[in-house]
Formats: C-alpha cells, structure tokens, sequence
C-alpha cells in the first residue's frame, strides 16, 4: 500500500516477472474498475509503458526511491518524478532512471494529488480483505 502527503490510500498489486510487466493492466482487466478504493499496478523498473489493446486511458506514474526497508531493501518511500495519461494504442515515454512504474486509472491518479515532487509512503503487505501484494 502506498501512503500520500494527505493520508489518502493507494493499493499496489506488483506485476510478477518480466511477462508481468510486458503484459501490463492486460492481464488485470478489472484493476482500474473501482475508483473510489484505487489500485495501481507496480511494474518496477520498467523504461516504457504502452497501451496497445486497452479499452481507455491510464495513468503511468514514475517515481524514484528515497528510502529503503531493512527487509531485502525493498523501497519504503518514493518520490513522484512524473504522472502521464496514455491513451489507448500509444506508447509512452523512454525513462530508465525512473525505477519504480505505477499504472493506475487516471481518476485515481489525480483524486490521490499525484504530481512531481508528491512523497509516497510504501508499507509492504496485505491488507486484511484485499488481493493487493
């Protein structure tokens, strides 16, 4: 779960693997549905993002780690190094410096505030009733 400037929740699924990630939201085809409980998928280090067979638009977040966790150094705060929305069938921006990717429902992305600059607190886990990992 990531933790905004303000205390507003965003839930985190990680994409599993390389197919993972070149699969996208493609293969959480529900994911984006629910707004009001929002859900970004972590991609990790991920150069480009594109859309090509999505139904509508999202959100690409990059951001870039300022602190890691004692547990295998998994980062545990971020900083938003920029938030694009992407129509479908486009391809997005080349930034391998960046080394966390989010793709969220662009709604979402801008009821949480994200912008370059915001902060975001990663607390690593399941919360009780959700499939976020």
């Amino acid at each position: 779960m990531a933790i905004t400037a303000t205390g507003a929740h965003l839930l985190l699924r990680r994409a599993g693997g390389p197919w993972g990630r070149a699969r996208g939201l493609l293969a959480l085809p529900g994911l984006l549905n629910d707004v009001e409980v929002p859900t970004a998928l972590w991609l990790g280090r991920t150069p480009q993002v594109h859309t090509f067979g999505m139904d509508g638009p999202i959100a690409v977040v990059t951001a870039g780690v300022t602190r890691r966790g004692a547990r295998r150094g998994r980062p545990c705060g971020l900083r938003v190094r920029g938030v694009d929305v992407l129509n479908p069938g486009k391809v997005g921006r080349w930034s391998w410096a960046a080394p966390c990717t989010l793709e969220l429902h662009p709604l979402a992305a801008d009821r949480l505030g994200l912008a370059p600059g915001s902060p975001l607190d990663i607390e690593w886990g399941c919360p009780s009733g959700s499939a976020a990992a």
